[in-house]
């Protein structure tokens, strides 16, 4: 059974049988039914990225579509945003098949609203109306659909209708009716296309704006490209491109293009939170939502330019529903980003003069033509982010991570009360917890000296917590300061006595564990990171220490 998570679901290709990939669907427009937000006979937008399991999906989605008494849309192989843009310009519904960043095994569904992504506050409704759909099918099995393995039955699934090109087309258009047609006019590009999903939409967007473009690395198989596991092949590739070319940048995205790799004239990859802070600077943005695993320079760098910001636990939904309150408070522009670099507008803006209509969804486009201009502006794009402020982040992940592991892990090391989202520790020996409605209180100096194994079975206070980092696992001889604070809005965030910052969390929706960092120089940050992943290292001591501790 797949679990519906942050907009949609994933999981590996081998569980989303035709059976699931349709009860998801149909729950998720069944809730929509209910809601009034959509009705019988309206249209449904439908696409999907180019793994090889995507057209199965497709399949069944449109299947939901059609016993759901709606049209589909049929809008081919487009960018995530593209379809995301076709469904709120009609104000319908749309489903993308996409498995995003994650490898070939696996594919996943998001599900948007006809006025938005779907939110926390949505997810309630669409588990329930996911359990009835279930309920019903499992009730009509024998006479079904699906067979026992959860496959249609021979004649029950759907053709597709011709695919609509109007996802693709307005998508173009949003951009060649706001930047000049001379933007790009005689700037080398290399576009790694890769398998992305946007590779031929993109290309085409650029070579309009006057772009010189060099094509590279065109598979025609799956590649998982990551913006926040960038490996030291991929930053290798980057360099071998920047030297054989010469280009004024280097572009690709994840595989649905929702995600942008922007990369210097030098060969260096570019963090998409220090991308999204000088794109929501070019735009003019009066306000500016970011999640909490940001650069901390990027707080820095938008105070500079006095651009207020909110930060948000990670994930679109929370960035959403905070530029969604920064509009109802009468603030605009509105933008937000997430660290993987994938952009959002909330309100309109305006672009070389002309109106660029919002897109409340992550987007790779737009951030990777804003910065190309702010680097014709200032000579390069390495110039654009020298004058940001020194700090440098990593990014990396563990796949095939329990699950439950995971969960264990964050229950050891939050706080027991839940309302608690940090706690600061002074040198002095006190401390402070800040509360999620903004409210502090001391922290009583109340340590228990535990054994890991001991800690593990029973977490103790966060005074354990601070003594169980900083004897077991972020070590001194590891080159870690004292732990002076620990934020569990989303994960869990440690800040050193030295500038270090180690932020464990995770996903959302895989069976993966993320670690973040950030530092004072670019070598202590991927060394952050390292530290963390190695076989040997800090969250697999932790994985060793909570499965011992059973």
């Amino acid at each position: 059974m797949l679990k519906f998570g942050t907009s949609g679901l994933r999981g590996l290709v081998t569980d989303m049988t035709d059976r699931e990939c349709y009860i998801n669907t149909r729950g998720y427009l069944t809730a929509l039914l209910k809601t009034g937000e959509i009705k019988p006979v309206d249209s449904v937008s439908v696409a999907g990225d180019l793994r090889s399991s995507t057209d199965q999906i497709i399949r069944s989605v449109a299947r939901a579509i059609m016993d759901a008494e709606c049209k589909v849309d049929y809008c081919g192989k487009v960018p995530s945003p593209a379809l995301a843009y076709q469904g709120f310009r009609n104000h319908r519904a749309s489903v993308m098949v996409t498995g995003s960043h994650i490898p070939d095994d696996r594919n996943g569904i998001k599900f948007n609203k006809p006025a938005g992504e779907i939110l926390k506050n949505d997810e309630a409704g669409i588990l329930a109306a996911v359990a009835e759909i279930r309920a019903a099918e499992e009730e009509h099995a024998s006479g079904g659909l699906f067979d026992a393995q959860g496959y249609f039955k021979a004649g029950q699934q759907p053709s597709l209708p011709p695919v609509n090109p109007e996802a693709e087309e307005y998508y173009i258009r949003r951009y060649l009716d706001a930047f000049t047609a001379d933007f790009l006019k005689d700037k080398k590009i290399v576009f790694e296309q890769h398998s992305a999903v946007g590779r031929d939409i993109m290309a085409k967007i650029l070579k309009v704006l006057g772009a010189e473009l060099i094509l590279e690395g065109r598979t025609d198989y799956f590649v998982p490209k990551d913006t926040e596991n960038v490996t030291a092949d991929t930053r290798d590739n980057f360099r071998r491109l920047a030297q054989k070319h010469k280009p004024f940048a280097i572009i690709s995205t994840d595989g649905d293009s929702d995600r942008p790799f922007v990369v210097d004239e030098n060969g260096v990859f570019i963090h998409g939170d220090k991308l999204g802070a000088v794109v929501a600077n070019y735009l003019g943005a009066r306000a500016a939502v970011i999640p909490i695993n940001a650069n901390d320079a990027v707080v820095t760098f938008l105070a500079q330019q006095k651009i207020p910001v909110a930060q948000t636990r990670i994930g679109s939904p929370y960035v959403i529903a905070a530029m969604n309150q920064a509009v109802a408070a009468g603030k605009k522009p509105v933008t937000g980003w997430e660290s993987n670099g994938g952009f959002l507008t909330a309100t309109e803006f305006t672009v070389c003069g002309k109106i660029l209509q919002p897109l409340p969804t992550r987007d790779s486009l737009l951030p990777i033509l804003c910065v190309l201009g702010e680097g014709i502006r200032k000579g390069s794009l390495s110039a654009v982010f020298d004058q940001m402020p020194q700090r440098f982040t990593q990014a990396g992940l563990l796949d095939n991570f329990p699950v439950e592991v995971s969960e264990r892990m964050m229950a050891g090391l939050k706080p027991k009360d839940a309302q608690v989202i940090e706690v600061e520790f002074s040198p002095q020996g006190s401390a402070q917890v800040r509360l999620e409605n903004g409210q502090t209180r001391e922290c009583p100096h109340t340590p228990v000296t535990m054994t890991i194994e001991g800690f593990w079975k029973r977490p103790g206070n966060m005074w354990t917590v601070k003594e169980i980092l900083e004897k077991h696992y972020f070590k001194s001889e590891f080159g870690y300061g004292t732990v002076m604070k620990v934020d569990v809005i989303d994960g869990v965030r440690i800040f050193f006595s030295n500038g270090d910052v180690a932020h464990i969390r995770p996903s959302g929706n895989a069976p993966q564990l993320r670690i973040y960092s950030n530092a004072s120089t670019q070598i202590r940050a991927d060394e952050i990171v390292v530290q963390g992943l190695d076989d040997k290292g800090i969250l697999r001591m932790m994985e060793r220490d909570i499965c011992i501790s059973k």
